[in-house]
C-alpha cells in the first residue's frame, strides 16, 4: 500500500503545475499527452490501495472508492472524445459530447462538491482586475466601463485565451493585485490602472473550483474543510456551505468522512481539472490545444443556471514559490452570459460592485490623504480618520480586515528575495487603499472618489 501523498508527488498530478514538463515532451501530440497522464492516473486510481495518517480515513476512503473511481473514468472517457471531435474539425459535436458527460447526474453531483457559492464566502471577499494604458494614449481608462469586461461592440478584440472563446468576452478578476500583474507579465507600474471588484451581498454566485490547492496542499487542506466547517474560513481556504455541516451531522458522517469523501470528489474531477490546466507549450502560437477543454467548458457556463464562471491558480509563479501565499495566485474567469443594449453582460452587471479604476503611481501617491504620523500598520489604520468618521465606518473596517487577513502570507517576488509579510509589499498597499474607495456599479460616475 502506498501512502497518499506520495501518490499526489506523481507525474499524472504534478503535470497541471509543471510547465517544464510538458515543455520537454515538444514532440508529443497534447492529445496523447493528456491521454497519457489521465490513463496512467485512472489506473493508479483504481488499482492501488492508499494510506493515511488514521486508520479510521484509510478505511472509509476504500469504502467510498468504487463509486468514485467510475466517475472519474467516465468523464475522462467523455473529455477525450470530445478532444478527438473539436480536433477533426467538429467544434459544434465536441461541445454536445463534453456538455453531454457533465450533465450527467454523475458528474453533475461532483461538480457540484466543488463549488463554492459566494453567498456563503468571507463578507465581501475583494477581487481585482488590471488594464494597462496604451502607448498612443487613445485607449483611456477613467471609468468603470473601461475596465469591466471587452465592451460587446469591440468583441473583435477578444483574442483566444484559456477561458476565453475568440469574440465572446470574459470578465477576468484575481484574488490579489499581485496576481493580476503577474498575469500580465509584469508590465511596467506606470502603464497601468486597477480597480477592486466586490460581489453584491444579495448575490448567490456559483464557481467551479480548479486546481485552487497544489496536490501536496489537498490533504492538509481537506482536514482543515472538515474540522472547521462553520468557522470564518482563512482567506482563500476551502469555502463551505455551512447547512452542509448540519446536513452531515444529521446524515451522522463523521469529519474523517467528510475527508474522506472530499479526497474522492477532487480525485474524480481530476481529468476535467487537468485538461483545463496544463501550460500552454508554444506561447506565440495562434492555437493552443490546451485551451479546447476550457473553451468548451467556458461555453457550458455560459448557458448554465447555476454556473457563472471558474476558479483557478496562477501558472506563471513556479510551484517553489506559491506555498506560503497561494491563496493570493487564485485567477477567476466570468464569461459573458447574454448581450445587452448597453454594451455589457446584463447578468454580470448585476453582481458586481467596483471602483473606479485608478493609476498605480496616483495611487501610491494617495497615502498622503492618511494622517501625516500614520502608516499603513495595524495601529495606524485603528487611529487614522477618513473624512470626519473612525476607522470603524465601512471603509476603515474593510481596510483594516484586509490588513489582518494579508499578514497571513510570507510574501517573495523573486526566489532571491528575502520573504515579507504581504501586507507590507506595494502590491498589499494598493489593495488595502482601494477598500477606502467608492464602490458603484459599472455605469455609475457620477460619484466622487
Amino acid at each position: 500500500m502506498t501512502n497518499f501523498t506520495e501518490f499526489l508527488k506523481t507525474d499524472s498530478m504534478q503535470a497541471a503545475f509543471n510547465r517544464i514538463m510538458w515543455k520537454k515532451n515538444q514532440h508529443v501530440e497534447f492529445e496523447n499527452y493528456y491521454s497519457n497522464l489521465i490513463d496512467n492516473f485512472l489506473h493508479c486510481f483504481r488499482d492501488e490501495s492508499w494510506t493515511f495518517d488514521d486508520n479510521v480515513t484509510t478505511q472509509l476512503f476504500s469504502e467510498h472508492k468504487a463509486e468514485y473511481v467510475d466517475s472519474a473514468f467516465l468523464l475522462a472517457g467523455g473529455i477525450k472524445s470530445a478532444l478527438r471531435l473539436y480536433l477533426d474539425g467538429k467544434p459544434g459535436p465536441a461541445y454536445q459530447c463534453f456538455a453531454n458527460i457533465l450533465n450527467e447526474d454523475q458528474i453533475s453531483s461532483l461538480l457540484v462538491k466543488l463549488t463554492i457559492f459566494l453567498e456563503h464566502a468571507n463578507p465581501n471577499p475583494p477581487f481585482f482586475r488590471i488594464r494597462r494604458k496604451q502607448s498612443n494614449g487613445v485607449d483611456m481608462i477613467c471609468s468603470r466601463k473601461d475596465i469591466f469586461h471587452t465592451p460587446f461592440s469591440k468583441r473583435h478584440l477578444v483574442k483566444t485565451s484559456r477561458y476565453s472563446i475568440p469574440g465572446c468576452p470574459c470578465l477576468y478578476l484575481g484574488r490579489s493585485v499581485y496576481v493580476c500583474w503577474e498575469e500580465m507579465q509584469r508590465p511596467s507600474f506606470a502603464e497601468i490602472y486597477l480597480s477592486r471588484f466586490e460581489f453584491l451581498e444579495s448575490t448567490r454566485l456559483g464557481v467551479l473550483r480548479f486546481n485552487e490547492w497544489t496536490p501536496d496542499m489537498l490533504y492538509s487542506e481537506a482536514v482543515m474543510f472538515s474540522t472547521f466547517p462553520s468557522l470564518p474560513v482563512p482567506y482563500g481556504s476551502i469555502d463551505h456551505d455551512p447547512s452542509e455541516n448540519l446536513r452531515n451531522s444529521q446524515l451522522g458522517y463523521s469529519y474523517k468522512e467528510v475527508i474522506a469523501k472530499f479526497l474522492l470528489s477532487y480525485l474524480a474531477i481530476w481529468p476535467l481539472s487537468l485538461a483545463c490546466s496544463i501550460p500552454r507549450q508554444h506561447e506565440d502560437a495562434p492555437f493552443h490545444a490546451e485551451y479546447i477543454i476550457p473553451q468548451l467548458l467556458t461555453q457550458w457556463i455560459s448557458e448554465s443556471k447555476r454556473y457563472f464562471g471558474v476558479s483557478f491558480r496562477t501558472t506563471r509563479v513556479p510551484s517553489k514559490r506559491q506555498a506560503n501565499y497561494w491563496p493570493l495566485l487564485l485567477n477567476y474567469a466570468f464569461p459573458a452570459k447574454s448581450n445587452s443594449d448597453n454594451d455589457f453582460c446584463h447578468e454580470l452587471q448585476k453582481k458586481f460592485l467596483l471602483t473606479k479604476p485608478i493609476s498605480w503611481e496616483l495611487l501610491q501617491n494617495s497615502e498622503e490623504f492618511l494622517s501625516r504620523d500614520t502608516s499603513l500598520t495595524e495601529e495606524g489604520l485603528l487611529n487614522q480618520r477618513i473624512g470626519s468618521e473612525t476607522c470603524y465606518n465601512e471603509k476603515g473596517s474593510k481596510m483594516l480586515r484586509d490588513f489582518r487577513r494579508m499578514r497571513l502570507y510570507q510574501f517573495k517576488l523573486n526566489e532571491e528575495n528575502e520573504p515579507m509579510q504581504y501586507s507590507s509589499s506595494g502590491f498589499g498597499k494598493a489593495e488595502i487603499l482601494l477598500a477606502g474607495h467608492h464602490f458603484a456599479p459599472v455605469y455609475k460616475e457620477d460619484d466622487y472618489d
